[in-house]
């Protein structure tokens, strides 16, 4: 796809094929991933916050626990249209209007600055596995 934007005029970039992500990577950036990984399968990366260990869809920025002291609401991970910032990803919260931009939530955590952040994560395992491991667990 072709950016029209007056920042980032005729710039090409890739969208999420699916409808109601909104995701996107600068074609140049995706170039240069892809070139750097050529003959390795780790060239991939989360479209949402660029880390290396998961995609998009497990990303744990995606929803996350807001940190504004007693507000229950869960933060989102979006994209900025805007043309001083087109492009930028940032966490916003709808309950109580809460912004923070990506970079920033990313170093206050490698940093320890921020409590826990909320994870979902799925485990997939067949019911004789799980059986397995978990009688190997309580069994003393």
């Amino acid at each position: 796809m072709t950016s029209y934007t007056t920042k980032n005029y005729n710039r090409k970039y890739l969208k999420c094929q699916h409808s109601k992500c909104t995701e996107f990577q600068w074609l140049s950036y995706a170039n240069v991933q892809s070139e750097s990984s050529i003959g390795t399968s780790s060239g991939s990366r989360c479209f949402g916050c660029g880390g290396t260990s998961y995609w998009i869809r497990d990303c744990p920025w995606k929803e996350s626990k807001c940190e504004v002291q007693g507000c229950v609401g869960t933060r989102i991970l979006l994209t900025s249209k805007q043309d001083h910032s087109y492009g930028h990803k940032y966490l916003k919260c709808f309950t109580c209007g809460n912004f923070q931009w990506l970079k920033y939530a990313l170093e206050d955590f490698k940093e320890g600055k921020n409590g826990k952040l909320n994870m979902k994560v799925t485990v997939e395992m067949g019911i004789d596995e799980f059986i397995k491991e978990f009688k190997a667990k309580t069994t003393m």
